[in-house]
Order: structure tokens, then sequence, then C-alpha cells
């Protein structure tokens, strides 16, 4: 239960953009009951005014087509899984539901009868409904979501304004969030989200949007174009997505399923660019042709996604509805990428395609490329600019339409001189439109081949929104070069520090074997020990399934850091490369090591170099071995593996390529705050150059962008140490004078769980957002110590004493942190983004002997109470206080009849304790008494014959509950018992007879009790009952106890 009138201000806001309030006593009239979630009345009023068109005359939908309808909408079989359940919600809204009409000339005839009215907004109903109670799927508690935005009756929205929480506090976004996935779970309200589109999370100053299913990195801000002159806040947010119009465009056009992804809405470069690029494709030139443009997005933003979004526009647009699609890129890697995206994208319609669709529509060579140009009808064509050199030659390779449409992929690589004439010639009159992800200089031709810059989504504005990754770099190259012998020796001690004295002996000697720069196989050797050990230290103990990448600058370079790698027993590495003869890398391959190139490769790829790339690309992606992947220039751009989070360089780079590869760890994956870079080659003076490259491109390209546009492009690591202080700062305030003190007690006291109830009369923690709050900026911390901890340069400018000190103080606050879950009943298990840090622990953090298990209490001698102060025994009563609410509301779940007196009970016995406020050990005392009765389960009038039997018991507390009191005492005692043994029986027979099927099982039970219950009790009352059982059963059966 949310915060009194939290959501006022949304409701307002809505109801201004054309919204029809919708009081809560209303709502649940229309929906039937909390279990119902759509608004029937409302759907079935807009499909009475549905038509269809028969032999050339118009027909009203008959009341047997409005019940199919309707039908169609609520049977949506959420058991398969909620996101194929919305999936198929999804197909109903953007295609129809298909009926079956009964014509007055006796045939039968199935139209297909929009849900929504895409053209016309004002058509269809919108009401937004506050606070609707909801009942969950075990039907043993509510959930309100803040507000519910209905179209035709249709929950399609779904916000969450503010928490439950200390009404002090700034609520946040993030909290939102957590509650929008909260109620996604299977054993929350599922049922809603099967119908929601759009999801709202709004903060007091903040807001982000989601969809069913999006993970908490994937939400987005929403922000307009630049000089649109709106912000991010929420009500900037609400007006700028909710409004009628926006929300149907948003819906219809830019969402998409995706296999890998699962399901994606646009973000706000994604919609504006497509809308850009869909006005340019309407305008014509002189002789009739499409005009094209460029888009330019930043690397790692979803460009494929964007190509995909685009498709789904052009065929929904009346404008563009017959024109074809033509994607070319100018490897096969990358068309297999694009292919795939497009695939489970659903561009080649609403629904997920078969692989062979994405098959059909690649172009196996020239002739075939020149044969779809020239007679060919599908929607869809994938192909390489090369084939273009065979296509041109053939005389059907020309098609003079102008609803042809050609994207072409990283347009600035390969789109030169006679490539390009070609297709231009095959295509005289298309659209061609270039994606790109880096800047565009004036003297590139990209703009002059495709025209202007259509629209962009430079970098900072990217890391701002949270679209990629910002990147950490650190230079380790100067401690390579031994005419610093101090540097040297230091870098050494590192490096050499878990290996055996053998080992550590055989490198010094290495290294002691040339006076000026190392040799170039001692250096490969020396440069894999520390990728190694920088991998093994910081990288795989995240236990979040990270990857890296070793940029190396020849194929010999390649094979040889291979080996070195993987001798050193701490990481595996695979190559990806071309084959040899192949001119790949800094230089050509020198006659003398062909030899050893091709044996490498005869070993390891052989003949089957496509299914080997795939193979090593699939296990990279994967959670298992390989840990590093090396290339040499392949897969430096267009490779996108969310999982990617480190780049070694061991190579010159510069320009497009430089900025290019970089980018191949910015993208977004679960625990991922940032990508680094460590650099064995000095690029950083080229990354410099790179960005003074890009000074004053108002003047040097089509778009008019500046400087700004490629801040942020990295961040060296060594700044890190410099955050140090005032994240620190930032934790110790939360605390206020308790960590002043010292004490972990005092702390224990801050964010011990406090309890109040709602307007309701629902308990919520007040102390939550604190403890939140707390673990975030601890979070933080550890994550700067860790990049501080782990990074050579940023070690050089920080004082060990300063880093002695940072590692006392996350002692500290670790212990506070596990004393904090232990009393809000969290448990000590590690949540993800806290494993993140467990190599500063493990690794980092010298003399650091706090660990925190992984799920279970560390068991401590306790001192008896007699001896305790009054803070420590305040705390340990506030700590059973919270154990007590968790075991009553979650563990008696079971049991109704049991949870209810044991609740009443509580609040008894915490009055009882306040009144001895001044006697702390007294109330720790009394509350331990109540918490052995809980835990026994002592609960007054059970019949002996039952004390034994825990589910009877809980059923005859049901029978009990349902008849009240009173009338509960006028029926014998032994008929209740057997009526409770006999309803035992039918449970337990059901669900061995329906365990593989849940809803025959309900079933079952509520056939097998209805006429015994209905003897004792009456139609209404055997009904209540009936549902109480079949809900405790469903609670146990999730459970695993039934």
């Amino acid at each position: 239960m949310n915060a009194p009138g939290a959501s006022v201000p949304t409701l307002r806001w809505l109801t201004e953009l054309g919204w029809c309030f919708l009081p809560r006593a209303d709502a649940l009239a229309l929906r039937g009951g909390v279990r119902e979630v759509i608004l029937k009345p409302r759907l079935i009023e807009v499909l009475r005014t549905r038509h269809f068109d028969y032999k050339g005359e118009r027909h009203p939908l008959s009341p047997g087509g409005i019940d199919q309808v309707v039908r169609e909408v609520q049977s949506l079989h959420l058991g398969e899984g909620l996101l194929a359940a919305n999936e198929r919600l999804y197909r109903l809204l953007t295609l129809g539901v298909t009926v079956t009409e009964f014509m007055p000339d006796g045939k039968k005839h199935q139209p297909t009868i929009p849900l929504i009215d895409w053209q016309h907004p004002a058509a269809n109903l919108w009401d937004a409904a506050e606070s609707p109670e909801l009942l969950s799927t075990q039907g043993t508690h509510l959930r309100q979501p803040d507000v519910l935005g209905y179209v035709n009756g249709l929950p399609l929205v779904v916000i969450e304004a503010r928490r439950a929480g200390d009404f002090t506090a700034e609520p946040t976004a993030d909290e939102a969030i957590h509650r929008h996935l909260r109620h996604q779970r299977h054993d929350e309200i599922p049922q809603l989200f099967v119908y929601a589109q759009l999801l709202l999370a709004l903060g007091a100053s903040e807001a982000r949007y989601g969809t069913t299913g999006t993970p908490p990195k994937f939400w987005a801000r929403w922000r307009e174009e630049p000089g649109a002159g709106r912000d991010d806040t929420p009500e900037d947010t609400v007006r700028a997505l909710l409004r009628p119009e926006r929300l149907l465009e948003l819906v219809r056009h830019f969402v998409l399923f995706d296999r890998r992804l699962g399901k994606v809405v646009a973000r706000p470069h994604q919609f504006f660019g497509v809308r850009a690029m869909l006005q340019r494709i309407q305008q014509r030139r002189s002789d009739g042709a499409r005009q094209g443009g460029v888009l330019w997005h930043t690397t790692g933003s979803g460009k494929s996604l964007t190509m995909v979004f685009l498709t789904k526009a052009l065929v929904l647009n009346p404008a563009t509805r017959a024109c074809r699609v033509l994607v070319v890129t100018d490897r096969i890697d990358l068309e297999d990428q694009l292919a795939r995206n497009f695939l489970h994208g659903g561009a080649f319609g609403s629904a997920v395609a078969a692989r062979k669709e994405g098959e059909k529509a690649r172009a196996g060579s020239g002739r075939d490329l020149a044969r779809r140009i020239g007679h060919g009808s599908e929607r869809i064509v994938f192909t390489l600019i090369h084939k273009f050199a065979t296509a041109a030659r053939m005389s059907e390779c020309y098609n003079p339409s102008a609803d042809v449409v050609v994207l072409v992929d990283e347009g600035h690589r390969s789109h030169g001189g006679l490539m390009h004439e070609r297709l231009r010639k095959a295509l005289p009159r298309a659209a061609c439109l270039a994606f790109t992800g880096t800047p565009l200089l004036r003297d590139e031709k990209t703009t002059h081949r495709f025209g202007t810059i259509v629209h962009a989504y430079p970098l900072q504005r990217a890391v701002s929104d949270g679209t990629v990754a910002p990147l950490l770099y650190e230079e380790r190259v100067p401690e390579l070069a031994i005419d610093n012998e101090d540097k040297v020796n230091r870098w050494f001690d590192r490096l050499a520090a878990d290996l055996t004295p053998e080992r550590s002996t055989a490198l010094r000697r290495q290294l002691a074997s040339t006076r000026s720069v190392l040799g170039a196989t001692q250096r490969i050797e020396l440069i894999a020990w520390d990728i190694a050990q920088h991998f093994h230290r910081t990288i795989r103990p995240l236990g979040l399934g990270f990857k890296g990448q070793v940029a190396t600058a020849s194929q010999l370079d390649a094979i040889r850091y291979h080996r070195c790698l993987n001798a050193t027993g701490l990481v595996s590495s695979a190559v990806i490369m071309s084959a040899p003869g192949h001119r790949e890398g800094d230089a050509d391959v020198e006659a003398g090591q062909l030899p050893e190139l091709r044996a490498w490769w005869d070993e390891n790829v052989g003949r089957h170099a496509d299914a080997y790339e795939a193979r090593v690309l699939r296990e990279f992606a994967s959670d298992g071995a390989p840990d590093l992947l090396i290339v040499v220039d392949r897969l430096l751009t267009g490779f996108d593996e969310p999982r990617n989070a480190v780049l070694y360089i061991d190579k010159p780079l510069k320009e497009h390529t430089l900025i290019q590869a970089v980018a191949r760890v910015n993208r977004l994956h679960e625990g991922k705050r940032h990508g680094l870079l460590v650099d064995y080659r000095g690029i950083l003076k080229a990354l410099d150059t790179a960005v003074r490259d890009y000074q004053n491109l108002e003047a040097r390209t089509q778009g008019g962008y500046d400087i700004a546009d490629i801040d942020g492009l990295y961040r060296a690591v060594d700044t890190e140490y410099q955050r140090l202080p005032g994240l620190h700062a930032a934790l110790c305030s939360l605390l206020g004078d308790a960590r002043e003190r010292g004490d972990i007690e005092s702390c224990r006291q801050i964010l011990m769980p406090r309890f109040i109830d709602d307007e309701c009369g629902r308990p919520f923690d007040t102390r939550q957002r604190l403890r939140d709050d707390f673990q975030a900026a601890l979070a933080q911390f550890e994550q700067c110590l860790q990049i501080v901890s782990s990074s050579c340069a940023a070690l050089d400018s920080a004082s060990r004493q300063d880093i002695a000190l940072w590692q006392d103080e996350l002692r500290f606050f670790i212990a506070v942190r596990q004393a904090a879950r232990r009393d809000a009943q969290q448990g000590l298990a590690p949540a993800p983004q806290e494993r993140r840090y467990r190599p500063l622990l493990d690794e980092h953090v010298a003399g650091l002997a706090v660990r925190e298990p992984e799920a279970v209490y560390e068991v401590v001698p306790m001192e008896p109470p007699e001896r305790w102060n009054d803070d420590k025994a305040r705390n340990e009563a506030d700590l059973v206080r919270t154990r007590l609410k968790k075991a009553i509301e979650v563990d008696l779940g079971e049991d109704p009849y049991a949870q209810r007196m044991f609740s009443d009970l509580l609040k008894q016995t915490i009055a009882d304790a306040q009144a001895r406020f001044d006697r702390p050990i007294e109330q720790y005392l009394m509350l331990r008494r109540f918490e052995e009765r809980v835990a026994g389960r002592v609960v007054d009038g059970i019949p002996e014959a039952l004390a034994q039997r825990p589910h009877a018991r809980a059923y005859h507390g049901i029978c009990r509950l349902v008849m009240g009191d009173d009338a509960f005492a006028r029926t014998p005692p032994d008929t209740w018992v057997q009526q409770a043994l006999a309803i035992d029986a039918a449970v337990n027979q059901a669900l061995v007879e329906h365990s593989l099927n849940p809803q025959n099982c309900d079933a079952a039970i509520r056939q097998a009790l209805l006429p015994g219950l209905f003897a004792l009790m009456g139609l209404e009352k055997a009904r209540e009952a009936v549902e109480r059982v079949v809900q405790v059963t469903r609670v146990g059966r999730d459970r695993g106890a039934r």
C-alpha cells in the first residue's frame, strides 16, 4: 500500500491529458471483484460500436461476436509464462481478434475486429483508476498499484508513483521499479502485467519507464528532443508518454519481442530517430525518388533495434506500406547479427518469425541478389555490399521503383566509390539510409553519398541517459619500459605476488635480459601474466559472468597471447581472426611467420572456420569458458556482447577504429557499472587526438555538433581515488551520530525496522528506505575502493596508509550491513549488485577478516540477557519483533486462523512491551516467550485429534473463520474434526491426481468439497470456505510443502 494521496498529482496530469478519472469503488464495480483485472463493461461498450463489411454492407458486431472477443482477451494462458501471455495479448491489440459471425444468408463470415482505434485516439475510452486492489494469484494478499491506465477497458499502463515508507525521505524511481518487478512475480499479481504495455516508475523528482519484464538496468528516462523545453521530471514524463496519441504510437510502432532481450520498448532516441527517418523517406526528389540521409547514433545505443523499429513503422505507415527493405552491411558476422535481430524482433511480422524466414531473407550470392532486386517480392532482404560486384553485371539487377528503402549499417566504412555506385545504379530511386555510430568529419564522404544527418544521438547524451555504460581507462604501458627501474620493480612485485618462487625468479631473469624495451615474445608473456592476474582478481570473482577482449596488433601476436594466457592457468582464452594469408592487423605477415600461423590454424580451426567462430562466440556469450576473446581486427567493430566488460589493448588504434573498438565494452548488462579499458600501447594520446579531431564539429559536419557530443568517452581510472572521501561522507551521514560513537549497536538502532500501520491498517516499515539508501551508498563505496585497489595507477597516486584507513572503514560498514540484514530478516546472502564487489574482500583488501556467509547465519554464543546494556536489549527486542511479524505474515500463510489469532496477540504483546520501555530486558523476555509460542503453533481451541495434522488443523481453522465463533460453536466439535480430515483427504487426492496441472487440481478440490460444506454452511459460506482451502493449497504447493 502506498502513501495516502501519492497518486493525486499523477491522476491530475492524466485528466488534463484527456483521461477520465475512475474512483476506486467504481473501478472495482466495473472489474467485478478483486480477482478481475479488465473493465469488462467498458470493453463491451467499445465492441458494440464495431462494424464489419460483408458483401458491400456494414454489419454491427453481434452479441455472440462480442462474447468471442471478450473470451479471447481473457484467455491468455498465464500458465505458459508471463511474457508469452503478454505477447499473445500484444498480437490481439495490433492485429485484432478474428470472430465467427453467422450472416443473414446462412453463411459464416470471419471478420477481424480491432480492439483499439489506432488512427482516432478520441474514439477510444481512456480511464485512470486510483490504487485498485488486486488479489494475488495465491489468494493470500492484496496489492495496490498506484494508478492503472485503461484503454477500452484494458489496463495498458501501470504507474507506481511513490513508496510506502519514510514520508520524510524523498521517494526514488528505483523504489517504484522494485515494486513493478515484485508485482510481476508468479505469486503476486502477474495477471495485471499480461495486459500492461507501458510501465512508469515515478519518484519525487525523477521518472523511468519500461515494459513487462524489463530488467532494472534497462528502465530508461524519457527525454524529448533538445529544445523541446521538457525535462525528465515525473510530470514531464507522464505528459510526454501518456498523451493518448503518443501512447498509441509508442505501443503500436515501438514495441517488439526479442528472444534474447525479451520485450523491448523503444528509447527516446530510437523513437525520434525513426520518426525523423520516416519523415525523410516520404520526401521526394524532382524525379520522384525518395530522399535518404544519415542516422548517427553512438555505438552501443541499439542501432540494429532502431532498424527493426523503422521496418515495423514502414509497414504500418499508410504512406510507406508498399516499401520493400534492403539491409546492406560489409561483414558476414554483422549480417548474421542484423538478421537475428530482425528475426527475433518481429520485423517479419508482429510475432517472432521462424528461423527459416530469416534464412530465406538473405541473398545467397550475387546472382540471387540480382534476382531479388529485379523480380523479388520479399518484404526484407539482407545482403553484403560486396555481392553487388557480381550482381551489377546482370541485366536483371535493376529496379527503378521508389518503394525500396536501403538500410546501410556503418555506411562510412565500405560504401565508397565503385561499390556505392553499383548500388545506386541498381536502385536509382531508392531511399538510402546510412546508420553510423561514429561522428562524421567534413572530409568523409558519407553525408555526400547518403544525404544530410537526419537524426543524431551523441555519446554524451547516451551516457547521461544510461543507454550505454561509462568507460574507465587505465594506462599500464609506462610500467613495461625498463628505463625506470623503480617503476618496473613495483610493477613486477605486483605481477609476481601470487607466483611460486621459481616462476618469479624466471620472470625476473627474463626482465633483466634486455636493457631498453622488452623484446616481442617476452613482452607478450609479461603482459599476458598481467592480463590474467587482473582478470582473475577483479573480473571473474564478481560472479556475474563477465568476459574480456584482448586486441592485438597481428595474427602472430594473437596466437602467442592465446598460448601465454592459457599457460598461466588463471584464465581461458580463444582466438577469432582471419585465415593465414589474409591481411589483418597493422602489418603484412612475413613469410617466415606463415608456418607457425598455419600450424595453429590447422590444429584449432581447420576447414570449418564458420562453425569454429560460431561455437567460440556462443561460448563467449555463456557463463563458461572462454574468459577472454583475442582478436586482431575482426570483432573490434560491430561486435555486441553485453558480458564483455574489459578490453585489454595491445594494438595501435586511431580515429573511427579507436572509438568503435573501445565501445565494445559499453553495452549494458545486469551488474555492470562501467566498461574498463586497460591500455598497454598508450592509446590515451590517440584518444585525445581523436577528440581534438572532432573539435569545431559544427563547421565540419552536415548536422552541426560540437566537441561536447563526444565528451565522456572515457575517464581515467586513477580519478576514482578522489571520489572515496565523498562516498565515505555520504555513508556516515546516513548513520548520523551513531557512526561517530563507533559501535555497531548504535548503528543497528538507526537501521532497525520500525513498523507503523497505514490508513488501511496494514503495517509497513518506516526504516526500509534508510536501509536501502545505506546499502546503495555502501555498494558505491565498495565499488570505488575495488577499482582503486585493482588499479596500478590509482595505487601509485594513493597513500598506502590512506588505503588502509578506507579498508578499516569498509570492514566496519560491512559488519553494520550484516547486522542490519539480520535485524530486517533479509538473510545474509549478498544481492547480485553486492557480489560484484566480492573481489575487494577476497583479493584486494589486505587484512580484512569480514567474510559474509552465503545464506546462513553466523553462529555466535550470545551473552545472557542479564549482562546486556540497554541499547543491546532494545536492539534484540526489536529483532524479535521483526522476526515475529515475518513468521506470522509469511510462515503462517497456510493457516489463516492461526495467522489471525497470532496477529491479534502480537499487537497486544507489543503494546504490553511498550509499557515496559524503561525496562528493555523485560521487553525482550516477553517477546521471546511469545515467539516460542508462535514457533510451536500453540493455537487455542484446536482439538487433540488434529494436533499432529497441520493441514487438517488449518482447514479446521478456515471453517471457524468462515462460520464465526458463535455459529461454529453450535455445531458439535466432532463434526468439524471429521470435516477437516475429509478436506485434508480430498486435497491430498487432488494433488496426487493432478500434480502436473494446477488448474485441474483447483477444480478437483472445488468439486470434491462443495457438497459436504454446503450441508454444513449453506451455499455462500461453503463457496467462501472452498476458495480459502484452494488458496492455502496454492501457498503450500508453491512452497513445495504440498
